[in-house]
């Protein structure tokens, strides 16, 4: 985290203020942000939800400068498609196939989590995922409705515990 001798951090900061107290009634405590990475990052996740562009592009620019990087880089990176099984590894493979169908159950109820039973519709495909890669277009595809209907935060929270059991599957 930056300190107070860098003044771009703390004038940004200080122009985030007024405008998030205004549109969610959040106060910001300009020192405390500045040192304070987990309130720096939620106090980030909130400003680049706003409606305002200049908000947004406050937080972009705080979250590059502190050293915060981006809240969640949701399945960002291209999936290759599984190998086939050779017959010796049909151990493994089973193995595979629980943490997979795991991996579509936990995907599933993080989603209802989110968004309730209006999800129900979602969670069938995402349970109807026939290969890992299907699954990661179902999750992305999720993830966009959770984004349009609860928000960034929300989305972001989702995006992380779906990709923590995608990366368990050793894509």
């Amino acid at each position: 985290m930056s300190g107070f001798g860098d003044g771009d951090e703390i004038n940004v900061a200080v122009r985030m203020v007024t405008p998030l107290r205004r549109e969610f009634g959040r106060p910001l405590d300009v020192s405390h942000f500045l040192h304070d990475a987990a309130y720096a990052r939620s106090i980030i996740d909130l400003a680049k939800s706003s409606k305002d562009a200049r908000l947004r592009g406050y937080a972009i620019f705080l979250e590059g400068r502190m050293g915060l990087g981006p809240a969640v880089q949701v399945l960002a990176e291209p999936v290759m498609p599984r190998p086939a099984v050779a017959p010796r590894a049909a151990a493994a493979s089973l193995i595979d196939d629980t943490a997979f169908a795991q991996a579509k159950r936990l995907c599933a109820r993080s989603l209802i989590d989110a968004l309730g039973p209006t999800a129900e519709r979602l969670c069938l495909r995402i349970e109807a995922a026939p290969t890992p890669a299907d699954l990661i277009v179902a999750a992305q595809r999720a993830h966009a409705v959770v984004r349009d209907v609860r928000g960034a935060a929300a989305a972001d929270s989702f995006g992380v515990e779906v990709e923590v059991w995608l990366k368990a599957l050793r894509l």
